[in-house]
């Protein structure tokens, strides 16, 4: 029982308090190191804008890109439903051909394979943190 008499049965187990930005234990558990250690490594900020170079194709999935500036050595994905603007369905044959350059945010890490999620819906990008 807690001071208020109230059961602590329905609290989140110590370290898995969602206000503190990195998520839950379970979610942690799906990333191959913490997902601050990431961002760390990529040398990106979350809702950071960079340019990035489609590198591939992934069926109806979406897009894999390198971030190209700033440049990083992180994997990433552009998912389809990121590709056009809010309820654009955006199919293989509208994907942009290999090699073109585009304008992304930074959106996260993804599971499992840890690879950097990116937008290029232009809303997004335009809120986006851009460097100085």
């Amino acid at each position: 029982m807690s001071r208020g008499g109230a059961s602590d049965a329905g609290a989140p187990p110590p370290g898995d308090d969602p206000t503190t930005g990195s998520g839950s234990r379970a979610r942690a558990r799906l990333f191959s190191r913490p997902v601050e250690e990431l961002w760390e490594l990529s040398g990106l900020g979350q809702f950071q804008v960079v340019r990035c170079v489609v590198t591939g194709h992934r069926g109806r999935f979406g897009v894999e890109a390198s971030v190209i500036e700033p440049a990083s050595e992180v994997a990433a994905f552009i998912d389809s439903v990121m590709l056009g603007e809010g309820g654009t369905a955006v199919t293989e044959p509208d994907y942009p051909p290999i090699g073109t350059v585009l304008e992304a945010l930074t959106i996260d890490f993804v599971p499992p394979n840890d690879e950097l999620r990116l937008s290029v819906r232009s809303y997004e990008v335009a809120d986006g943190v851009t460097p100085p």
